[in-house]
């Protein structure tokens, strides 16, 4: 009998939750199986005609119930989160409501976190697993709306017998979206305009991402230097990157704890101008055992000007192919 997981460790079926609308009273949660500043994400049971339906909920400590950012980002995520779901690397947001609390039900994944599982992967699966995550973002491009999140602690895993789990996206509540997409979320707010139709639908500075996943832009924007109207389709492209060159190298892009992030937007106190106070991260092959041409790949996608990184998200994706078609074993399909 041939051995699947050697032979085609790729999953060919996505399996989606077919839980309909609800309310917050319907199902029952279970268990905690993450938890952020302002949230907590449980395992749910949403009772059905052919069974429990398992779901995650993710909802606001009560103290923040009554912080309208909060408010807004988390309708922005649950908006974003429907629009988007159908790709099956989303995660698919099944509904989502305010009476009691702020809530979101979603589709539930239970291979753990990305941050998580990343040490279990090999080198192949690592190489897939993101190809899967770009195709995620590019969906989400392709539809004018930008995550400006994204990180390892941001993808989950669907387990599924036999083959690599699946990698899916989630959390959009720091996304940047189309006005005809989402115009309810401003919650009566004036847009600003963005580059290529993006726009804020926030007012506050985004503390979103880990300081390592974190473009140039974010930091500009963080130390008073820079504006929202910076982000566009390649600051989404950066923060793959980073997150790629930590899960490949094991290492983060900068180390934070000694302040070394990617401070080429650091202001020279004296001329209020911006100065270059850092250097490009090591070379991934000089610290983990990657082929060479991933290199490339990775340090584009980590420029700091934005002129000088990919494009566009499908040129990324492409050469992200082309290393793992190269690379892959013989057992192993090919991927597009």
């Amino acid at each position: 009998m041939i051995d699947t997981i050697k032979t085609d460790p790729i999953p060919q079926h996505i399996l989606r939750s077919d839980a309909s609308l609800f309310t917050y009273r319907d199902f029952t949660e279970i268990c905690v199986v993450g938890y952020g500043k302002h949230h907590v994400v449980t395992k749910a049971i949403l009772p059905q005609i052919s069974g429990g339906v398992p779901i995650a909920i993710k909802r606001t400590y009560l103290p923040h119930y009554s912080d309208n950012n909060i408010k807004r980002a988390m309708k922005r995520e649950a908006v974003v989160g429907n629009k988007l779901g159908a790709h099956k690397n989303i995660i698919g947001v099944l509904d989502w409501g305010r009476e009691d609390i702020p809530w979101i039900a979603m589709e539930y994944a239970d291979g753990g976190t990305l941050y998580e599982k990343k040490d279990d992967m090999t080198f192949e699966q690592l190489l897939w697993t993101s190809i899967q995550i770009t195709k995620a973002i590019e969906y989400a491009h392709k539809n004018n709306i930008l995550h400006l999140d994204i990180k390892n602690t941001n993808i989950v895993l669907q387990h599924t017998s036999n083959v690599w789990n699946t990698p899916k996206l989630l959390d959009w509540g720091s996304s940047y979206g189309d006005a005809e997409w989402i115009p309810e979320i401003s919650d009566g707010k004036e847009y600003k305009s963005f580059p290529d139709g993006f726009i804020n639908t926030t007012a506050k500075k985004t503390t979103a991402g880990d300081n390592h996943c974190l473009s140039p832009e974010h930091l500009r924007y963080r130390q008073g230097m820079g504006s929202p109207s910076d982000y566009d389709n390649r600051t989404d492209i950066y923060q793959l990157g980073a997150m790629f060159y930590h899960l490949f190298t094991g290492t983060p892009t900068y180390n934070t704890l000694d302040n070394n992030v990617p401070r080429k937007t650091q202001k020279n106190n004296r001329n209020n101008k911006i100065t270059n106070t850092s250097t490009q991260p090591k070379t991934p092959s000089e610290i983990s055992s990657v082929p060479e041409p991933l290199d490339n790949i990775l340090l584009k996608a980590l420029e700091t000007r934005k002129e000088d990184r990919y494009q566009h998200i499908h040129r990324l994706k492409q050469d992200l192919v082309r290393v793992y078609n190269e690379e892959a074993d013989s057992h192993h399909p090919n991927v597009y």
